[in-house]
């Protein structure tokens, strides 16, 4: 099954996800949404955030290896197939984030 998600999330977040697609894609974004050292008791979980400070070409490389690192740590299942980035003419330092990612466990 592939999933596509950006930072973002439509759904509700839930202690008690209905399917076992909905608890992935809660724990996709809540991957995306956290920095390392963010949470206690968890300190490596999240994204390594030293792509903010990265002029916007390089920030692009190292968001795609922190978002593919933390994949492989925190979903090993997963597989991260496709990043594509959204850029705003109103807003020339900010970059949106696309990602899509198969699940190996299961067919597609």
């Amino acid at each position: 099954m592939t999933y596509t998600l950006d930072f973002t999330y439509a759904g509700p977040l839930t202690l008690d996800p209905k399917t076992p697609q909905d608890e992935k894609m809660q724990n996709l974004y809540c991957m995306l949404n956290t920095y390392i050292s963010e949470v206690p008791c968890y300190r490596n979980f999240g994204l390594d955030k030293q792509y903010l400070s990265a002029p916007m070409n390089l920030a692009k490389t190292m968001l795609v290896a922190a978002i593919a690192e933390a994949l492989n740590n925190f979903f090993p299942e997963l597989r991260l197939d496709k990043v594509d980035f959204d850029f705003d003419g109103d807003f020339p330092d900010a970059m949106g984030c696309r990602i899509e990612v198969s699940d190996n466990n299961e067919e597609s």
